[in-house]
């Protein structure tokens, strides 16, 4: 019943015939009803027969051939036909094979052959009920992928099989792909697998404790699946001994969603809009089934948010219409596993393109208290352990994906094909460069209260199981990926049986924070609930076909008084190739501003979150034509389809009302930053201290460490003055966030140096709600460049950047505030010494300024940890209260010296935290630079004038000793041969130093030529400039530019 049309072998197949098959099956698929041949028989199943006759004419099918007689298999064996062919005299005579339409008529000529069924999947004889090989072949002795029907009936097998172990059930069904064949809609079934001894006791079964493993919730990402059964046959005969032994205590659950994007790839539905392209398919009917779960905060209007509560979110009522019609099998699946009790940990299969690993963990952006980040943090640790074990086989698979997939193979993007490391783990923007709202793991991951699961979930990503190169099916690729997934569902069930606590060892000393209720939020606060107002959601689709490696625009208009809008940029497969494409994208206002752009490569991966692209959120957008411009950056057409939602609110104020936009009344809430302090009581030798801006003025705490997350009381002078007293008597003073706002009305000599205009409020700000969202505002809140060796960052990963979560805090992408320093400013203290953790944009988002370099006392400063929830996008589920990561919490407990211990099953493990306190000083250096740009934007290829002028003394000093620099992004050509370029230095961060000769007058000057390529169009930063210190370069911040490109034709 499926189509596997296009291309593959059991066997690794050459690259020719990869190119041959693909490019054949698309060009003849591209309208419903193109067919190589009309081949007409009684014998030919109606599927088929389909198949044959809506395929080009030598597109091979899988075929199975039932012969009255053993006879039959060697007559067909000596027809020497077809491709992939395996036979067998049990149960019964048959044959399998890959068969084009002229050898299907040549089978059909042997008087033999009875029966001819469409039969894709992996093992080739799955329809006779016969599993010489296991009901689920390993990948090696595979034919292809595990197909919809063949896990359905190999599942029920195994139950049969082992009624004690495992329960099969289905929950629910799809909306179903349109059949060309029977003219109707099929809905097909949603599936979950229960495994655990004693199954059928059910009372039993409620108090163990539960894991749960998703497979393919993205329909065209088959890694998972292709694990997850294989995974339970070998459970159940006994391959996995290790987690046999748990099956007394712990349930093992596999859920199978999204049944119509596995079946996309059947010849008798379309795929991405193509009837029988055969291949499977991202999303469900609905559109991305991974964006569909209804999480606390930001919900993008233009996603489904399945919640079975209904629209009144009180069980009562239905969910809207629109829901129950589109994505009726995410509704049944979240419903579903709120059924469940004690289901605590799990993880989300997906695949991904090309990366520098082989494997990646991708963290719930939730609310996490200190033992959840450790859990999640140790369960990640053991997976990271054993994946590096199978080097080999991760090689290997980066090898062979070489091999077969030519112009798809991330070497041609400057990517190695094999991954440098197999396994890596960390928030989705640091891990894939992007975040987002609606995702199954953050959904699963949320407390309970909020209609959540309260798990310790993530997402695992698994490089080359994606679209791209056609689902092609490779022995060595898929056993690679299928072993690192099977190796992952072992250690997180044994991950989920041991007992990890993490205590915050204080050392006696004591945590105070400042309240104020100007950073809480409730849903009382919402304009909608005492307005007549209505919102207004608009939803257009735009599409233009993009010939191999060309460039081509979408405009569209936008009305005024938009509220939001949310742009979607979607590659197809289209003409004579059934693929989807890669591309790079530009959205161009109507005045000309490049306000949103995206790469296709990055430094360390291929492709976004989504078929290889982005999806981008605009706030208040300009009225008039809006211009999308994509660069194909294959050799090969792909159709472009921008999906385009706007949303404005009439006469309602500033918040839309979730009701018209997303079809559900507002979940009642209340959120608050300093809630994370309520939840480290119990963590700490002594529970955290709440004081209010009037206890502080009036002298009252008697805390060692005092953290301010906000500048309330700023103009309060007893408040400012008890703050002097508390930092100069001895007391160590975090700031974070706006707080930082409060350095420059402080008086303490610690304090001293940095000026108000020395701070930058980068983003709205709790004080400014008519703030634009987009001022300066970080797509995350993050610390751009770390200093490795500084206290603050003591035993976080190197590659750890995001500071907190945005989505569950109402903020969408883009949003994000940070509160900065200049680095010179804060370097320049009277007293003690000034070290820097990290900047963003060449300014100061983590710092210290401490008494000594080995006294860890004093003022600490951290950009963003704990901002108050955003309001203004659509949040019907409600809001979280903080949202820091790990890392962030690492930070914070670093500035006060807390040591975080984590032991499992009462061992030691893990210590988190400084040693001894000693940092680098940071010595002020009185420089100023300003740039002179020539021209605010280019054209492609075009060439711009950089003027540094070094406007204070130091600054002119450092020009004129040659020891200036700027920076360059990598894709710009700079012209050493004019100016003032002394050399140009490659940096590992995907840009270039642009390192100047000595110039007496302090001005220096440069060129460099745009990009040219397809994918110039976009926003290119220009800076900060840099002077070398002793052998080091240091950022000037408020040094940098922003330049547009625009492509020429545009």
């Amino acid at each position: 019943m499926t189509d596997d049309s296009t291309q593959f072998d059991d066997a690794p197949i050459s690259r020719r015939q990869f190119v041959r098959l693909s490019a054949a099956t698309g060009g003849a698929l591209a309208l419903p009803g193109a067919a190589g041949a009309t081949v007409t028989d009684e014998r030919f199943g109606a599927t088929y027969q389909y198949a044959l006759n809506h395929t080009p004419e030598g597109y091979a099918v899988p075929t199975l051939v039932e012969f009255s007689d053993p006879s039959g298999v060697a007559a067909f064996e000596a027809l020497d036909v077809g491709e992939a062919v395996h036979t067998t005299t049990e149960p019964t005579p048959a044959a399998y094979a890959k068969l084009t339409t002229a050898e299907a008529r040549q089978v059909a000529d042997l008087p033999t052959a009875e029966t001819f069924s469409h039969s894709p999947g992996a093992n080739p004889f799955w329809r006779l009920g016969y599993y010489p090989f296991g009901v689920f072949p390993e990948a090696t002795r595979s034919v292809d992928f595990i197909d919809f029907d063949e896990n359905l009936r190999g599942i029920r097998e195994l139950e049969s099989r082992h009624p004690d172990r495992m329960d099969a059930f289905v929950i629910g069904t799809g909306h179903g792909k349109y059949n060309y064949l029977s003219d109707r809609t099929d809905p097909r079934e949603v599936l979950v697998v229960e495994v655990t001894n004693d199954v059928d006791d059910r009372e039993a079964f409620e108090d163990k404790q539960k894991v749960m493993f998703s497979g393919s919730v993205h329909g065209d990402e088959r890694a998972g699946t292709e694990a997850c059964s294989r995974f339970i046959e070998n459970l159940l005969r006994g391959e996995e001994p290790e987690t046999a032994t748990l099956l007394d205590d712990l349930a093992l659950i596999f859920a199978y969603p999204n049944p119509d994007g596995w079946t996309a790839r059947r010849p008798q539905y379309d795929s991405y809009g193509v009837p029988g392209a055969t291949l499977h398919e991202r999303g469900n009917y609905g559109g991305d089934t991974n964006r569909q779960f209804p999480i606390p905060g930001w919900i993008d209007p233009s996603h489904k948010p399945a919640e079975p509560l209904g629209t009144g979110l009180d069980g009562d009522s239905e969910p809207p219409d629109y829901v129950v019609e589109e994505v009726p099998d995410a509704l049944d699946f979240v419903e579903h596993f709120r059924e469940y009790e004690n289901l605590t940990h799990g993880a989300d299969f997906h695949g991904m393109l090309a990366s520098e690993y082989f494997t990646q963990g991708l963290e719930s952006h939730v609310q996490s208290t200190n033992d959840e980040h450790h859990d999640l943090a140790e369960m990640n640790r053991r997976i990271d352990d054993a994946l590096t074990e199978e080097i080999d086989s991760w090689q290997t698979a980066g090898e062979t994906q070489r091999a077969l997939t030519g112009e798809f193979n991330p070497s041609v993007f400057g990517l190695s094909a094999v991954p440098e490391e197999a396994y890596d783990y960390s928030p989705s923007w640091e891990g894939i460069g992007y975040s987002g709202t609606g995702y199954m793991k953050d959904w699963m991951s949320q407390p309970e209260e909020w209609g959540c699961l309260d798990m310790t979930m993530m997402t695992m990503e698994m490089i080359y199981s994606n679209i791209a190169g056609g689902n092609v099916y490779d022995q060595a690729r898929v056993d690679a990926q299928v072993r690192a997934y099977r190796t992952s569902i072992r250690e997180i069930a044994d991950h989920a049986s041991t007992d990890v606590e993490t205590e915050i060892e204080t050392d006696g000393e004591t945590l105070g924070y400042v309240t104020t209720d100007a950073l809480t939020r409730t849903s009382d606060d919402l304009s909608f609930l005492d307005s007549d107002g209505r919102t207004v959601v608009n939803e257009e689709e735009y599409g233009t076909d993009v010939a191999a490696s060309d460039r081509e625009t979408v405009s569209f208009d936008v009305e005024s008084g938009r509220h939001s809008m949310t742009v979607h940029p979607h590659a197809e497969p289209q003409g004579d190739h059934p693929v989807a494409g890669l591309a790079d994208a530009a959205l161009i206002a109507p005045d000309g501003e490049v306000v949103r752009d995206f790469e296709l490569v990055s430094e360390d991966r291929v492709g976004g979150e989504c078929c290889g692209m982005v999806t981008w959120n605009v706030t208040d957008p300009q009225a008039g034509e809006w211009t999308l411009v994509v660069a194909n950056r294959f050799e090969a057409p792909t159709r472009l389809v921008a999906r385009v939602s706007t949303m404005g609110t009439e006469g309602g104020g500033p918040n839309p009302d979730p009701v018209d936009a997303v079809g559900y009344q507002q979940r009642a809430y209340e959120s608050s930053p300093f809630q994370y302090f309520e939840d480290l009581a119990g963590e700490l030798d002594t529970d955290p201290v709440a004081y209010t801006v009037e206890e502080v003025a009036r002298g009252e705490v008697s805390t060692d460490h005092l953290v301010v997350i906000h500048d309330d009381g700023r103009n309060d002078d007893a408040y400012l003055d008890a703050l002097d007293t508390y930092v100069e008597s001895g007391g160590n003073l975090v700031l974070t966030d706006t707080a930082a706002n409060l350095l420059p009305a402080l008086d303490s000599d610690l304090a001293a140096g940095v000026t108000a205009d020395d701070v930058e409020n980068r983003g709205r700000t709790y004080r400014e709600p008519d703030r634009s969202d987009d001022e300066n505002a970080y797509y995350v809140a993050h610390i751009g460049e770390r200093n490795d060796d500084h206290p603050l960052l003591a035993d976080s990963l190197d590659s750890q950047q995001l500071l907190w979560h945005i989505a569950g805090l109402g903020y969408a992408t883009n949003k994000a505030p940070m509160t900065l320093v200049d680095r010179e400013a804060f370097a320049a203290t009277d007293a003690g010494v000034a070290s820097v953790a990290g900047t963003t944009s060449g300014l100061v988002s983590a710092g210290s300024r401490t008494r000594a370099a080995d006294d860890a006392t004093g003022i600490h400063f951290v950009g963003s940890l704990l901002p108050p929830a955003h309001q203004r996008e659509i949040h019907p589920f409600g809001m979280m209260s903080y949202g820091m990561t790990f890392f962030g919490h690492i930070v914070l407990m670093n500035t006060m010296g807390f040591e975080q211990v984590r032991t499992v099953d009462g061992e030691v493990v893990k210590r988190f935290g400084w040693d001894d306190f000693a940092v680098e000083v940071e010595d002020p250096l009185d420089l100023d630079f300003d740039r002179e740009t020539d021209a605010p934007v280019y054209t492609a290829g075009q060439t711009t004038q950089q003027t540094i002028t070094a406007t204070t003394d130091d600054a002119g000093d450092a020009a004129s000793d040659g020891r200036v620099a700027d920076t360059v992004p990598d894709s710009w050509n700079v012209v050493e041969d004019y100016g003032d370029v002394a050399g140009v230095e490659r940096l590992e961060n995907g840009r270039q130093r642009v390192v100047f000769e000595s110039v007496a007058d302090g001005d220096v000057t440069y060129f460099a030529e745009a990009p040219d390529g397809l994918g110039s169009t976009g926003r290119y930063e220009f800076g900060p400039v840099e002077v070398d210190v002793d052998g080091e370069w240091r950022s000037v911040g408020g040094t940098g530019g922003t330049i547009s490109v625009v492509g020429v034709g545009i």
